[in-house]
C-alpha cells in the first residue's frame, strides 16, 4: 500500500502536468479566478486534506498538509491551497461539511483578529487572502471556547481589492456589513486556541516558501550549468559555486525547520516550533531570492522565464502570516516569560 506521502506527491505531480498553468497565471493577472484549475484541485481532494473524515474530509495530519503546501509552492500553483485546507479543517472540527468553493480565513497575523461575538463597526480585516472568490471563516472568542462562523461568498463584504507582489488577491473585508443576529456560530474544540491556528497558518506558509525556494535553487543550478562565459560554464567559477552552496544550505535549513514543526504533536510546543519554521523560512527567502537573481543576471527578470514568479512569491510570502521580525519578537517574548533563555534556545 502506498504511503500518504507518496500518494500526495503523485497526485500533485499529475495535477501540475495536466494543468494549463500558463493560462491560469494569465487569467489571474487579469483578475480572473482560474475556475477550471480549481475544479481539478477540488477533484483531487487537496482542499480536504486536513478536514476530518467524519465531516467528509480526508483526515490527514499537518505533516501531509505541509508536504502538499511545499509541492504546490514549488509548482507555483496560482490558486489558494493553504487557506482552503485550514478553513475546511476548522469547519470540520466544528461539525460543518467542507466547502466546494474556496475557503479563506478572515483573521491572521497580518489581518486583525475579529475576536467578537457581534460584528461591530470596527470589525474589519485587511489583506485577506483570496477573499473576493472565497467563502470566509471568521473567529470569535465570546464564549468558553473559540467559535467560528461561515460567511458565504454572496455576502459581498469585500470593500477593497488588492494584490500582493506576486499578483495574488489580498483584499480588505468589512464584517460590520454582516447581520450578527442571523449569523450562526459554531464551537471549536476547547483545546484549540487562536495562537495554535495562527501558528498552523504560518507553518503552511513556510512550507510553501520552502517549495518555492527549492524550485529557485533548481533553476539556478540548471542555468549556471548550461550558461557559458569565457569558454566555461558559470557553475565552474568558484564564486558561483559558493553562492549556490549558500543557497542550498539556506533551503535545507528552512526545510528542516518546517519538517520538524510539521510532526510536532505537543500542543504546548506547536506554536513555538511553527514560529521557528516561519522565521527561518522568511530569513532564508531573502537570501535565496537575491542570490538567484545574482547568478541569473538579466535573464531572471524576463517575463517568459520561471524565476521571477517564484521570487515574487517569496518576497510576498516572507512577510505574510508573520514576517521573520514578527516571529523573532514572538520567540523572544516567550524566552523572556520562560526566564531561562538557554532552555528555550536548546528546545
Amino acid at each position: 500500500m502506498s504511503s500518504p506521502s507518496a500518494i500526495i506527491e503523485t497526485t500533485v505531480e499529475r495535477l501540475l502536468e495536466r494543468a494549463d498553468l500558463a493560462s491560469s497565471h494569465a487569467a489571474l493577472r487579469e483578475g480572473i479566478f482560474p475556475v477550471t484549475l480549481w475544479e481539478s484541485v477540488l477533484a483531487a481532494g487537496l482542499p480536504l486534506t486536513l478536514a476530518p473524515e467524519s465531516a467528509g474530509g480526508i483526515g490527514l495530519g499537518f505533516d501531509s498538509a505541509t508536504q502538499l503546501a511545499r509541492l504546490c509552492g514549488a509548482g507555483a500553483l496560482p490558486l489558494p491551497i493553504i487557506e482552503p485546507m485550514l478553513g475546511n479543517w476548522l469547519l470540520g472540527l466544528a461539525g460543518i461539511e467542507p466547502r466546494d468553493n474556496p475557503v479563506s480565513l478572515a483573521f491572521g497575523v497580518d489581518s486583525p483578529l475579529p475576536l467578537c461575538g457581534r460584528f461591530g463597526s470596527q470589525v474589519r480585516s485587511h489583506r485577506v487572502p483570496w477573499a473576493r472568490c472565497s467563502d470566509l471563516v471568521v473567529l470569535a472568542t465570546d464564549g468558553p471556547a473559540l467559535r467560528i462562523a461561515l460567511l458565504p461568498l454572496g455576502e459581498n463584504i469585500v470593500v477593497a481589492r488588492d494584490i500582493n507582489m506576486a499578483g495574488e488577491p489580498r483584499d480588505r473585508v468589512d464584517l460590520s456589513i454582516c447581520d450578527a443576529e442571523t449569523t450562526v456560530w459554531h464551537d471549536l474544540p476547547p483545546d484549540l486556541t487562536a495562537s495554535t491556528i495562527l501558528a498552523r497558518m504560518a507553518l503552511l506558509r513556510a512550507a510553501s516558501m520552502v517549495g518555492a525556494m527549492e524550485r529557485v535553487l533548481q533553476l539556478s543550478v540548471t542555468y549556471t550549468s548550461e550558461r557559458h562565459q569565457f569558454g566555461r560554464s558559470l557553475a565552474s567559477f568558484q564564486v558561483i559555486q559558493q553562492t549556490l552552496a549558500v543557497m542550498a544550505t539556506q533551503v535545507a535549513a528552512a526545510r528542516s525547520a518546517v519538517d520538524i514543526a510539521a510532526v510536532e504533536s505537543d500542543l504546548a510546543r506547536i506554536a513555538f516550533m511553527a514560529a521557528v519554521a516561519k522565521a527561518r523560512a522568511s530569513d532564508a527567502a531573502t537570501l535565496v531570492a537575491a542570490s538567484a537573481h545574482q547568478v541569473h543576471g538579466a535573464m531572471g527578470f524576463t517575463q517568459e522565464y520561471g524565476l521571477g514568479p517564484m521570487t515574487k512569491r517569496l518576497w510576498s510570502w516572507r512577510s505574510e502570516d508573520g514576517s521573520e521580525s514578527h516571529w523573532h519578537g514572538w520567540l523572544g517574548a516567550r524566552a523572556r516569560e520562560n526566564g531561562d533563555l538557554w532552555a528555550v534556545v536548546a528546545a
